[in-house]
């Protein structure tokens, strides 16, 4: 059980750092890109990532049947 706990306030310090970063990130990058091309990048990414998960777990061939 303690273990359990640890790993699950580990994950949640982990997320509190990572949503903290969100709003500097945001402006930062505006700097650069407009709000299109951000969206498009974060399309593109989240896309990549999922289509390694989907290759790693062998199940290319569900999302095809969903195409």
């Amino acid at each position: 059980m303690i273990k359990n706990q640890k790993t699950a306030t580990l994950f949640a310090l982990l997320a509190v750092l990572m949503w903290s970063t969100v709003a500097t990130a945001f402006k930062v990058t505006l700097l650069y890109f407009s709000a299109l091309q951000m969206l498009f990048v974060a399309s593109l990414t989240s896309s990549l990532v999922l289509l390694i998960i989907c290759y790693q777990q062998g199940k290319l061939n569900l999302l095809k049947e969903s195409f």
